[in-house]
């Protein structure tokens, strides 16, 4: 055993340790927020391969922190919180975190805080973060919990996160009635985000809301994974190709779903088949699309293109 080669050692320990939630940046859309199973796992994982000598423990550590689930009943050392890879934000109103931790991976999916309020006190204590999970509770559920997301909100998050590569962000189609401004439209630019996952919540329709007015003005220069709902109508469709017009020459998959599409589908040109068509991977969700020029029959029973909406393959 001592003479195997360090370098198989380190590649046996890394495969040990893999954990698709802790260690990779693929698609949060993937993800489930309730990863107790395999957090446990992950932390059972670490500390047994920490235990057993030194170098193994060194070594550990410098792979990963692990997964630590913050919440109003945990119990955490102030060291746990600083080394933590991943940080989970559950519950609870009162939270301490140190002035920087390393993690790298912080979701928030509180329904009982207000996102905006959480990242405005404790945003600064994580400038390492990459990818960054902000799925709560509706605040449609919860008047002063989710993300409200006014004017300033994307630019903070860009200023806080200034390494972020992966972003999954549900956001309400409207401000509470409470709110001193009316609604203004979202305003998404980050240099290095690769993955992004954009849900707006509350409405069947993303033209109905003012978010997306100004999509074509985002600035996404290296994203190559989006997800994106509701996109359920052709005014829908006409939006976000907009935005892909102007930021997603680098996309390689591009998912869209809604809860309720229109009926008639999303009416497509042939030009918007040839713009799919430099996307790896497209996939439509329940959406049914068609093109213009001959509105009764579906797109993916039209000759000539390769690009089939039921058969592509998803990231």
């Amino acid at each position: 055993m001592e003479r195997v080669p360090v370098e198989l050692w380190t590649s046996i320990l890394e495969y040990a340790l893999y954990t698709p939630g802790l260690a990779s940046g693929y698609f949060i859309r993937q993800q489930q927020h309730d990863g107790n199973e395999e957090r446990t796992r992950s932390e059972h994982v670490r500390q047994s391969l920490r235990a057993v000598c030194r170098n193994w423990q060194r070594f550990v550590d410098s792979f990963t922190g692990g997964w630590l689930n913050v919440d109003q009943n945990g119990h955490t050392t102030e060291v746990q919180t600083r080394r933590a890879t991943r940080i989970d934000v559950r519950n609870g109103r009162q939270f301490v975190f140190p002035a920087v931790c390393d993690t790298r991976i912080l979701s928030v999916n509180t329904p009982t805080v207000c996102i905006d309020s959480f990242l405005a006190t404790h945003g600064t204590c994580f400038p390492f973060v990459q990818i960054l999970d902000l799925r709560p509770a509706s605040s449609i559920l919860h008047l002063h919990a989710g993300v409200s997301a006014t004017t300033e909100f994307f630019p903070r998050l860009a200023n806080l996160f200034p390494r972020l590569s992966t972003l999954s962000i549900t956001l309400p189609a409207a401000l509470p009635a409470t709110a001193a401004a009316p609604l203004q439209p979202d305003l998404v630019t980050f240099p290095n985000l690769t993955h992004l996952s954009y849900h707006v919540d509350g409405t069947s329709r993303l033209s109905d809301t003012r978010r997306c007015d100004r999509i074509a003005d985002w600035s996404l220069p290296m994203l190559s994974h989006l997800e994106i709902r509701p996109l359920a109508s052709t005014r829908d469709w006409q939006l976000v190709k907009a935005g892909i017009l102007s930021w997603g020459r680098a996309l390689t998959s591009f998912f869209w779903d809604a809860e309720y599409p229109d009926q008639t589908g999303i009416e497509i040109t042939k030009d918007d088949v040839a713009l799919l068509s430099r996307i790896e991977s497209v996939h439509p969700g329940k959406t049914t699309t068609r093109l213009s020029l001959n509105k009764s029959v579906p797109l993916a029973d039209q000759s000539g293109f390769t690009w089939r909406p039921n058969s592509v393959r998803v990231h």
